[in-house]
């Protein structure tokens, strides 16, 4: 025996090579021919062999799979092939719980619970197991021969959504629509037609029209499509959600709506349920009156799963090649032709040799008819050794047919029984000189595996169930999507900010400071700082923390931006704010500031000096030395520009102005 001396790092390097290669080719990539990964495939043909078509337990099944399959349980796969609504077609029938694709907390229960059985369609694509069609491999001890694909007749790898991930490869396959399939098939390959076709989900729900998007999967292998739920209006307070986008779970959208809402940006919602059950998915949402359910579904697509991105990357096995390869479906459709037909060429074969033995035998027996008294004689009194060649001598036959006559029964060595087994004899010839005629006209097959397509879609195919929308445009859920609490926000004199959601509350303020401006708003809002630097700074609301009731927030510090003296403050939804110069001119204007802006250079004039700022709808006194002139500020123009010098509303230029607020009288 040679010895090899090898290295660690070879060794090691070796191994990992050849681990690596049984991963991607034997676990987790799956083959062009039949569309199944090798747990699948073992399992189709470990219940096909057994006659699996009534229900027997499912534990029972999963262990005669362990014969041909050793890595490990399969049961999980058979859930996932059983599944209706994770699979347009299962392959499997199943009794008891099988789980829900679209539920993380409704697990198949265990197999010694559950009983499967081969469905409808899994006995049709395993019909032609046993004929050997197929290169068939021993399995792990040699015992039993295992067929390198199960030869189906539909492309059923176009049909079941299917990933996996090996060592440097990846898989995602998009399933398509069964009829669609079949159509799309035949307009390939009768006129050259690639008609790119959207993949169908068993979930339902739609997908966004994309026609560049889908080219690409179609035609590529790769890409992404935006699939998304379908929410319904039941009534002004009631909405529900009836499917969700394929690998989404009912779980996921739930806690994302119950998170958001905690946070303030579902405040429209008052309660979310799942009512799933024997009539379908349901997820009923309850709003409050009101309510703008466009605005509404948009934050469910824009926020939640509800809305989701699937990505194809088609990366299958062809057994002619063997080694993974990214396709688009019409590469797909043309390679499993490729193989169907040497497949469908093998069972004609078949055929035309059984015929060819069949007719043959029947030649045989028709030459002793005319002298069967010679034959039976022949095996009455010839030595049992040499019968053989005595048949053959006197009736000019060979080996096969004469052990076929030899074995056959005494009781039909007789005229009738041959007469009848050979009056066939020349139908049979002409149904055989058709089978190699027919093994010859490459556009006959062609024809005969489209028509065997489409009659399997027309069998098991279903109308698409998910729906191909157009979508002009986002809805602007920006504002929507904020928080809608409501707050009160204390602004001291020093520059420090307390923020209350509930009333009465106490603040400890810095020694010698005091309260400057009090504003009622939303949480979703912005207080802006007016500073003397001519800027206006924007802090999100949001980000002023409640819990500080000692001095309080300093503003400065929660900017982005190094601010100067603040000089006046107002909320994003102030609708009016107003400046009062030293030399006696004033404006007001309307805030233009965005939620998210932060900072607003420019903010007012500032070749003068601003000594009043204020956002109140009471009247305003000004203050020209010992004068003093009431201005309603309702009165006081809005200028369309932040910067403009203002107008004099009380006397005429001068410096040394002062402004005051007279409270109005509160009605009693």
């Amino acid at each position: 025996m040679k010895t090899i001396k090898q290295s660690a790092p070879e060794l090691l390097n070796d191994y990992m090579m050849n681990f690596s290669a049984e991963t991607l080719l034997n676990r987790a990539i799956p083959t062009l021919q039949d569309g199944l990964k090798p747990s699948q495939r073992h399992i189709l043909f470990t219940m096909k062999k057994d006659n699996v078509t009534s229900l027997t337990k499912s534990a029972r099944v999963a262990g005669n799979v362990m014969a041909v399959h050793p890595h490990g349980d399969s049961y999980q796969t058979m859930v996932k092939m059983a599944q209706s609504d994770k699979n347009q077609v299962p392959y499997l029938a199943g009794h008891g719980n099988w789980g829900k694709y679209t539920s993380s907390e409704i697990p198949a229960a265990a197999s010694r619970y559950t009983e499967v059985k081969l469905s409808e369609f899994g006995i049709d694509m395993t019909h032609l197991v046993k004929q050997k069609v197929v290169d068939e491999y021993p399995n792990y001890d040699g015992t039993i021969m295992i067929p390198e694909v199960i030869p189906v007749t539909f492309p059923t790898i176009l049909l079941y959504y299917l990933e996996g991930m090996g060592v440097g490869f990846s898989t995602k396959l998009l399933p398509y629509n069964m009829k669609e399939i079949a159509k799309s098939f035949s307009d390939l390959l009768l006129h050259d037609k690639k008609t790119p076709i959207y993949p169908d989900f068993p979930t339902g729900g739609t997908i966004i029209k994309d026609l560049n998007s889908v080219k690409n999967v179609f035609n590529n292998g790769r890409g992404g499509l935006s699939i998304r739920g379908t929410v319904n209006v039941v009534d002004d307070t009631t909405l529900q959600i009836v499917n969700v986008p394929y690998g989404v779970k009912t779980e996921q959208i739930i806690d994302k709506v119950v998170s958001l809402a905690k946070s303030g940006k579902f405040n429209e919602i008052k309660d979310i349920v799942d009512l799933t059950g024997f009539h379908g998915l349901n997820i009923e949402i309850t709003t409050k009156k009101n309510t703008d359910m466009d605005i509404l579904i948009a934050k469910l697509y824009q926020l939640t799963p509800l809305e989701s991105k699937i990505n194809a990357n088609s990366n299958i096995i062809d057994i002619e090649k063997g080694s993974p390869e990214v396709m688009g479906v019409p590469e797909i459709m043309n390679r499993w032709y490729t193989w169907r037909n040497k497949v469908y060429r093998r069972e004609i074969q078949q055929n035309i040799d059984k015929k060819t033995a069949e007719n043959h035998l029947l030649e045989g027996l028709a030459s002793i008819i005319d002298d069967i008294d010679l034959a039976i004689k022949d095996i009455r009194f010839t030595k049992k050794e040499d019968i053989t060649k005595k048949l053959k001598k006197d009736f000019k036959i060979d080996d096969i047919q004469a052990e076929y006559i030899l074995n056959m029964k005494l009781s039909n060595i007789n005229v009738d029984y041959i007469s009848l087994k050979i009056k066939d004899i020349t139908k049979s010839e002409l149904e055989l000189a058709e089978l190699l005629k027919f093994y010859e006209d490459d556009d006959a097959i062609k024809l005969d595996i489209i028509k065997q397509v489409k009659d399997v879609a027309k069998k098991y195919g279903c109308p698409r169930q998910t729906e191909i929308i157009a979508v002009a445009g986002k809805i602007d859920i920006q504002e929507s999507l904020q928080s809608t609490k409501e707050c009160s926000i204390y602004v001291t004199r020093d520059g420090y900010a307390f923020k209350e959601y509930g009333a009465n509350q106490s603040f400890k303020l810095k020694p010698l400071d005091k309260i400057d401006s009090v504003f009622k708003t939303q949480e979703f809002h912005s207080l802006n700082l007016i500073c003397d630097d001519g800027n206006i700074y924007s802090i999100p609301i949001k980000d002023i923390d409640n819990s500080v009731k000692s001095i309080g927030n300093y503003l400065p510090s929660l900017s982005k931006y190094d601010m100067g003296n603040i000089v006046g403050s107002f909320v994003t939804d102030t609708s009016k704010v107003i400046y009062g110069y030293e030399n006696g001119k004033m404006s007001a204007f309307k805030p233009d500031i965005k939620i998210n802006q932060r900072i607003t250079k420019n903010a007012f004039n500032k070749t003068q000096k601003l000594v009043l700022t204020s956002v109140t709808s009471d009247d305003i006194i000004v203050h020209i030395g010992k004068k003093q002139h009431t201005i309603k500020s309702k009165d006081i123009a809005v200028v369309s520009s932040r910067s403009a010098k203002g107008i004099y509303q009380a006397g005429t230029a001068r410096s040394g102005v002062s402004y005051s607020i007279k409270k109005k009288k509160a009605q009693v």
